[in-house]
């Protein structure tokens, strides 16, 4: 009977491999097309049998890995049959020859197969330079496996950072002003700049290095230089609605702001108050872009709502006879906000500086500012235990503001490292979150 019969005989149940004549019987094409419809049983029985035969082994494993396990001992440190062990199923990686368990190109298929297969790697290898970088590659959340002696070799932190950009922000603090990981970091992701140290920040040369991978990234630059007129053109040349990042002073130069809505007349709406209120300027821009008109307007009408939610920074931003923000609270949000207020942040508040209080009166402010436009565009009538918190978070800060009579010309943002400002609001909720009505 010719091979090709034999084969679609087995394939369609009408023969079993034992039928087959023993001459034919080492033929790959007749083994594969029974390992193909054979069952766990006949496939256990025949890997018992082949456990020493590659050829075999291998047409067995890719139908069926858990057969893996009669792997003979010829072939135990078999590298190409272990790969598609574990690529097939990855818990085949716990009973691979210990010289197979090193390689870092079977850690990687063992965890693309299963994620939860990192238990089964060894915590020696995890201070290994090439595991540790392939951990990485299959899944960057593994940075907090790798050892600490690691995260401490220069050399290593730079090709993580240039290769994980997004992990930057797992770092250990005293990364933030190394010059060669922000520079190959932001050679790939230019927004990185933004947990860089205040100093690298000022830094002229990796911040072109971060706009010229996103010109956006110009956002993170210290003042001075977004305070550089030459360079700030350049970059509103990419990009006009880079405007929104320039410092005070180019916000307010004529010449800039008619560049920048040339090329994008929504441009407008960052220049200084100064320049909005000029009638004889904004005819200019006009004639320049005539479709500067309509950004004109809305830029006014969102001035006259951000000049209404200014209020938020008074003294109404609290709960007067149960009431804030128009909003009637039940009796359980009024005795907790009531409680909160009783309570002292004044150990939390002393540890920041006047910038950083500053700031954080700022990101609080921007939070209640989220609450009152719900409020006002969705008609919201009840406020969430959150908000509650929110509101007397940011009473308690800007209390504080108010008492050191820090103004906000004290603010300047070269001076601030926003990563912890950032921090400082998930802590002051932190605190807030412990406040428990008795």
């Amino acid at each position: 009977m010719r091979k090709e019969k034999i084969i679609e005989r087995i394939k369609n149940g009408e023969m079993s491999y034992n039928q087959v004549s023993i001459f034919k019987k080492k033929d790959l094409d007749i083994i594969a097309a029974f390992v193909s419809v054979a069952s766990s049983y006949e496939l256990d029985q025949f890997a018992r049998k082949n456990k020493n035969n590659k050829e075999v082994m291998t047409l067995i494993v890719e139908q069926n890995p858990r057969m893996y396990k009669h792997i003979g001992k010829q072939l135990k440190r078999d590298y190409n049959l272990a790969k598609l062990a574990v690529s097939k199923l990855g818990a085949n990686y716990a009973i691979l020859d210990e010289f197979l368990k090193d390689f870092p190109e079977i850690i990687e298929l063992t965890l693309k197969e299963n994620n939860d297969c990192i238990t089964l790697i060894s915590e020696d290898l995890f201070a290994d330079r090439s595991v540790a970088m392939t951990l990485l590659k299959v899944n960057p959340t593994y940075f907090s496996k790798i050892a600490d002696e690691l995260k401490e070799n220069e050399d290593f932190m730079i090709e993580v950072a240039s290769s994980h950009p997004e992990l930057i922000s797992e770092f250990d603090a005293k990364w933030y002003d190394n010059e060669k990981i922000f520079a190959s970091a932001c050679a790939v992701d230019g927004t990185v700049l933004r947990f860089a140290s205040t100093r690298i920040r000022d830094n002229m040369d990796i911040v072109r290095i971060a706009v010229d991978e996103n010109p956006r990234a110009v956002e993170f630059a210290s003042l001075r230089i977004r305070n550089n007129i030459d360079f700030m053109k350049e970059m509103i040349e990419k990009d006009a609605m880079n405007l929104e990042f320039a410092s005070a002073n180019i916000q307010d130069n004529e010449e800039v702001v008619v560049m920048a809505i040339k090329l994008n007349p929504e441009a407008i709406k960052f220049a200084s108050k100064r320049l909005l209120h000029d009638d004889r300027f904004l005819k200019n821009c006009i004639y320049q872009n005539p479709k500067v008109e309509k950004c004109i307007k809305e830029t006014r009408a969102t001035e006259a709502r951000s000049y209404k939610l200014k209020s938020i920074k008074s003294d109404d931003v609290h709960v007067r006879n149960g009431v804030v923000f128009g909003v009637k609270l039940d009796e359980d949000k009024n005795n907790l906000y009531n409680d909160m207020m009783k309570k002292s942040f004044t150990v939390f508040l002393d540890d920041l500086s006047h910038e950083e209080l500053l700031v954080l009166d700022r990101l609080l402010k921007a939070e209640a500012n989220i609450i009152v436009e719900k409020i006002k565009k969705e008609g919201k009538k009840e406020l969430s235990e959150r908000d509650i918190r929110t509101i007397a978070t940011y009473r308690k800060v800007y209390l504080r503001v108010k008492q050191l009579k820090l103004k906000e010309e004290d603010y300047d943002r070269s001076k601030v490292d926003m990563v912890k400002c950032y921090k400082l609001v998930d802590d002051a909720y932190k605190i807030a979150n412990k406040v428990v009505r008795v």
